[in-house]
């Protein structure tokens, strides 16, 4: 993993951990996802536990975690 995608994946927990509420969660998961996609197969250790860990956590407060990321139309 490049060096900059551990800082990354450990900003985007703190971020998450500093403010956990549901929005900030569910960005969380969504920007793993992100992250996950432009990492390379052989470097998704930090990325992949982050993602058990937030969606984890995001069951755990009653989110559905397959939805990070979309938008919900009667939230507008």
């Amino acid at each position: 993993m490049a060096p900059g995608s551990k800082a990354q994946v450990n900003s985007i927990i703190q971020n998450a951990l500093r403010d956990p509420t549901h929005e900030n969660i569910m960005k969380a998961i969504n920007d793993l996802k992100s992250l996950a996609a432009a990492e390379a197969a052989n470097d998704l250790t930090s990325v992949d536990w982050a993602l058990e860990f937030m969606v984890g956590l995001a069951e755990d407060v009653g989110l559905d975690p397959s939805k990070a990321g979309k938008v919900d139309e009667n939230t507008r």
